[in-house]
């Protein structure tokens, strides 16, 4: 096997397409997937991956520290074939190497992708356990596939051709912060969403990083309602405040929420924040509602 990656050949990419996910096994694009992200040489022998998983389901049981790596292994390999369908459209878009743009964002942009794909795989799993799907009722899954789809291809148009190019964002995060909540809503009984979004464009890098920073705040207000399943709502607003100021403001509204949300995206919302001149400020509104919010150069 050929351990060059081959995006066109990716994991994602060819369920996309529609290969059934029976015949993709840890023994080719998963694995080969993850031990590119993570800077490794790709496990090629079957026996020696199936070890691996092995080892790692073992010391989870004798509660020994895991890895991420090895925890979104265990967690993957557990879904039904309907979620590791919609998990590999979601990981196909977390591919470090569709990121695109100067060689020196690279590291900034993988540890991005790194962060998302557990984010994904957490949440995939969640959805499986908490929302298990009824084959008596198929829609569910076709839409669920759809808005996995929708999410992936708003994630990969995101793409930089050139760092200066001055694209609009508008259309990219609406989709990206729907179909989040849409897909994923349900793990916290039930999340809402509504967009305020004003047509924007900033030069390609910065519309990647404030697309990805607002996607990265959505799924932490999911997160954290899916600790006590209340349900809630998210508002997604973009804004201009002057002629070279914007406003990005997420706000979620649940029941109950914890005094402070912690940041749990391993300093990600920082550097993306940094990418767009501008720090984050968060804050209770009272104890159903928490903000986030950033003022941005555009």
């Amino acid at each position: 096997m050929d351990d060059a990656f081959d995006e066109s050949s990716s994991y994602g990419l060819r369920i996309a397409r529609g290969i059934p996910s029976e015949t993709l096994t840890w023994s080719n694009e998963p694995r080969r997937w993850v031990a590119r992200l993570l800077g490794r040489r790709p496990i090629v022998r079957h026996d020696e991956w199936n070890e691996f998983g092995r080892r790692a389901e073992q010391q989870s049981r004798q509660l020994r520290p895991v890895s991420r790596m090895q925890q979104m292994m265990i967690a993957s390999a557990r879904l039904s074939t309907a979620r590791y369908r919609i998990l590999g459209l979601l990981l196909g878009a977390a591919n470090p190497e569709s990121s695109g743009g100067h060689a020196v964002l690279k590291p900034l942009w993988a540890n991005e992708a790194m962060h998302r794909a557990y984010q994904m795989v957490r949440l995939t799993q969640l959805l499986d356990g908490r929302m298990p799907l009824n084959s008596s009722s198929p829609i569910v899954g076709e839409l669920e596939q759809r808005n996995a789809a929708s999410l992936a291809d708003a994630l990969l148009s995101l793409r930089i051709v050139r760092d200066g190019e001055i694209v609009a964002c508008s259309e990219a995060m609406r989709d990206v912060a729907r179909n989040s909540v849409e897909l994923f809503g349900p793990i916290a009984g039930g999340v809402v969403v509504k967009t305020d979004i004003e047509r924007l464009e900033l030069a390609s890098y910065k519309r990647r990083a404030l697309v990805l920073l607002a996607g990265h705040l959505v799924i932490d207000a999911i997160s954290h309602s899916a600790l006590n399943q209340g349900g809630g709502y998210i508002l997604v607003q973009v804004n201009r405040l002057g002629t070279s100021v914007g406003r990005l403001v997420v706000q979620f509204g649940g029941h109950p929420l914890p005094l402070e949300m912690s940041d749990q995206s391993c300093g990600v919302i920082d550097d993306l924040c940094n990418l767009v001149e501008a720090k984050m400020m968060r804050r209770a509104i009272d104890e159903n509602r928490m903000i986030a919010e950033i003022e941005f150069p555009t």
